[in-house]
């Protein structure tokens, strides 16, 4: 066997599968690029607070229905329950922030 025989690309190869994706054939991370990542992190942002906001307009507008279901499992008081929604949110808004939208204004300054 060859150098580089246990590759992936080498691997899929031998059992018969057709690859296409380039960093197979290349090697590992070739094809990315500075372009390429800040294009992935802002799409990412922007489905993050698009999911962020549809959670927002279900609480709001559906907050007795939550109540309801949520209620079936847990015993929790009107404030804990609007406490534990609050929470969660805040905390899913500081992950973008920090892993998607900070990490793409970096790049988009540096490139």
């Amino acid at each position: 066997m060859g150098s580089g025989s246990w590759a992936v690309g080498g691997w899929l190869s031998r059992v018969g599968v057709k690859h296409t994706l380039p960093f197979f054939s290349k090697g590992w991370g070739n094809d990315m690029s500075v372009e390429l990542t800040r294009n992935l992190l802002l799409g990412c942002t922007i489905a993050n607070y698009g999911i962020l906001l549809v959670w927002f307009v279900v609480f709001i507008l559906a907050r007795d229905g939550l109540r309801h279901m949520h209620g079936r499992w847990f015993r929790l008081s009107d404030e804990q329950f609007d406490a534990m929604h609050y929470l969660g949110m805040s905390i899913y808004k500081i992950g973008i922030l920090l892993f998607n939208l900070v990490p793409c204004v970096v790049l988009w300054q540096l490139g």
